[in-house]
């Protein structure tokens, strides 16, 4: 129901859905939308909570730029993404 709800008015299923969304601008930066907390974070790893899953952000020169709300940026050299469960 709430998918098609989703579909009807043009959402992305994910922010219906209760899942994490995120919104790359290339290798340099990343915006997590579902951010429930920062579990690690220097300037080589960033390591996300988003309830259902873990995702760790790899690279060099990281740093987190904004958090609000459940919404966090991240930016540098993003290398890798993983996703941990």
């Amino acid at each position: 129901m709430a998918i098609k709800a989703a579909r009807a008015v043009e959402l992305p299923i994910d922010f219906v859905a209760g899942m994490v969304h995120l919104d790359f601008s290339g290798n340099r930066e990343v915006v997590v939308e579902g951010c429930r907390g920062v579990l690690e974070y220097d300037e080589n790893i960033v390591c996300i909570d988003t309830g259902k899953m873990k995702v760790r952000f790899l690279g060099r020169d990281l740093a987190i730029r904004n958090y609000i709300d459940k919404s966090i940026t991240v930016s540098g050299f993003i290398n890798s993404v993983e996703f941990l469960t």
